[in-house]
């Protein structure tokens, strides 16, 4: 689904679709770079509609400011956080000449410190308590809570979870068939807490999704019977997050997923083909989430803690 589809406000849908067309054609950046600023640009319409902001031209620095506090709340990286300010910085800088608007919100706003933090992991008390949160007594809950227990169960990305397709999942082995990226297929373990709810979900609530639309295989979808976009996951998971009272993205469940495995002693070349990591060196850095966690305890617990 494009980024277009997902700005209902007119005004912000003609902005960003110039938006689109200067980074293709003025700058003639990649496709994979023009949806990348696109995405972040509209996570931050999301955002600005939320405060009854119409358009760019009511947007100040204050919303800037408050829109990056948000995006370190739930979880973003500061490498992911400094992309989406340089996403806003190009945009409002092309507003700036485009419609001659004197000031530009972006300017003097500092961006995060790039180093390597620790991924933010959840304990399993707290997933427990997530999953629970979800109002599964409507047909959209437990959609929901199929997808946050696969998310969880099999350490998928955002985009790997909304492409699924129904033929991708063997309930018979346990076993996610999963596109990655760079296109690379890998297989990956699905738990008996996601087949309970995935198996639900495709008796109770998937077949009435697709009535009134063509079925194009797709696992997990919207109420219209049509592909989800990842801003909607994104937007089931903050929800679920603000009912839970915990800090949680769609990338923490991922975290989580591996945190626990390592804590759990299960290799780590293991770990990283789960999680689809090109390198084993992206994947070490759950040895030092795990290590953070043994010392926490042992300061709690040890007498000379």
């Amino acid at each position: 689904m494009s980024q277009k589809n997902n700005i209902t406000n007119i005004e912000w849908q003609k902005e960003a679709d110039a938006f689109r067309a200067y980074l293709q054609v003025e700058r003639n950046l990649s496709p994979h770079t023009v949806a990348s600023y696109l995405r972040d640009l509209n996570r931050f319409i999301i955002f600005a509609l939320g405060r009854s902001k119409r358009s760019s031209s009511g947007i100040t620095r204050k919303d800037i400011n408050d829109h990056i506090a948000e995006l370190h709340t739930d979880g973003l990286s500061p490498r992911s956080i400094a992309r989406a300010l340089s996403a806003l910085r190009t945009f409002f800088k092309f507003i700036t000449s485009e419609e001659g608007r004197k000031d530009e919100p972006t300017e003097e706003i500092e961006g995060p410190r790039i180093g390597r933090p620790l991924p933010k992991s959840l304990r399993r008390d707290q997933m427990d308590k997530i999953m629970n949160t979800v109002d599964i007594s409507i047909p959209a809950g437990i959609r929901d809570r199929a997808i946050l227990e696969t998310l969880y169960s099999s350490g998928l990305r955002v985009s790997e979870v909304i492409s699924l397709k129904l033929e991708n999942v063997s309930f018979e082995e346990g076993l996610l068939r999963v596109l990655g990226k760079g296109r690379k297929e890998r297989l990956v373990p699905l738990g008996r807490f996601a087949i309970n709810w995935i198996g639900r979900y495709l008796k109770e609530v998937r077949t009435e999704f697709i009535k009134k639309k063509l079925d194009k295989g797709y696992l997990f979808v919207n109420q219209r019977g049509g592909a989800l976009s990842r801003q909607a996951v994104w937007l089931m998971v903050k929800a679920v997050a603000k009912r839970s009272g915990l800090r949680l993205s769609p990338h923490t469940l991922r975290h989580a997923f591996a945190t626990h495995l390592v804590e759990a002693d299960v290799d780590l070349r293991s770990v990283q083909e789960m999680l689809g990591h090109a390198s084993i060196t992206t994947t070490q850095i759950y040895t030092f989430v795990s290590g953070e966690r043994l010392r926490q305890v042992h300061k709690k617990y040890h007498p000379r803690g």
